[in-house]
């Protein structure tokens, strides 16, 4: 597959992120339902993140990489 994988302690999805954000310091991220099944968690993912703005722009540059997804507004 050519596509990322999304890990948890209680499931493997490949693919599956329909949408993500940063904003105020909080990551973002809408699973698909096949998705959240999988991986046994809910569909809206909310992560904190405890960085300065230098490394937001490059995780930010990361996920998009990764998924190849642009950010949601």
């Amino acid at each position: 597959m050519d596509t990322y994988c999304l890990c948890t302690e209680t499931g493997t999805h490949y693919g599956g992120v329909q949408a993500w954000r940063i904003n105020n310091g909080q990551l973002r991220i809408s699973l698909s339902e096949s998705a959240a099944a999988a991986l046994r968690v809910t569909r809206e993912l909310t992560v904190g993140l405890r960085m300065n703005a230098q490394a937001v722009e490059l995780v930010t540059a990361g996920i998009e990489r990764a998924l190849g997804l642009p950010r949601s507004a």
